[in-house]
């Protein structure tokens, strides 16, 4: 991980500066975080069921771990590599388990790489939340553009495509901005000590 650069605002902004410093100096510590982060993610995924009934709720399962591996390890480019880690493990547990739904495993593959994408110009505490906010809900939304396709090419299912989409379009947004701000709150501070007052 040393070849990718320190993300100044995240690693300023986060609440877990010590241990990401422990983690830092031990050569081979930061990847194997973000690797267990990312399948980590992918058991949520597949393992646990919050039983919630609302369209893109999956997205809770998935961005809290990575966004973790983002206060530990925060380098650009960490969001990719534990999204890589996630897709992995993935394929590697759904052989057991079985495949998640078509929408689960959009927002856990493109979760990583669409908080590393949206915290690129995070400057502060504050960017670094709405980063996550951004990402969180990028994710969700290509989630539902994902599922959305499945249902207009295999229609069937629990509910009509026409009830599905107009509370799907919006469950799925708030759940991404949900798990954005949730994530940001729990592991990063909303200023951190540089930011300008």
């Amino acid at each position: 991980m040393r070849g990718l650069p320190i993300h100044g605002a995240m690693a300023a902004a986060s609440r877990l500066e010590g241990a990401a410093g422990a983690i830092r100096a031990a050569p081979w510590a930061e990847a194997s975080v973000l690797v267990l982060l990312g399948a980590a993610a992918a058991f949520l995924t597949l393992n646990v069921d919050l039983d919630l009934r609302v369209p893109g709720h999956a997205i809770l399962r998935c961005v809290l771990p990575l966004s973790l591996g983002l206060a530990l390890v925060p380098r650009s480019g960490a969001g990719t590599v534990m999204g890589s880690a996630a897709l992995a493990a993935l394929l590697v547990q759904g052989i057991d388990k079985g495949a998640p739904g078509w929408g689960s495993a959009t927002s856990l593959v493109l979760a990583g790489p669409a908080l590393d994408l949206a915290a690129r110009s995070a400057r502060s505490g504050r960017g670094v939340y709405l980063a996550l906010i951004l990402g969180g809900t990028a994710a969700n939304l290509a989630a539902f553009a994902v599922r959305l396709g499945a249902k207009v090419l295999a229609p069937g299912g629990n509910r009509p495509l026409a009830s599905w989409w107009p509370e799907a379009i919006l469950t799925y947004t708030l759940c991404g901005v949900a798990a954005g701000a949730l994530s940001a709150a729990v592991w990063f501070r909303f200023r951190s000590p540089g930011d300008a007052r």
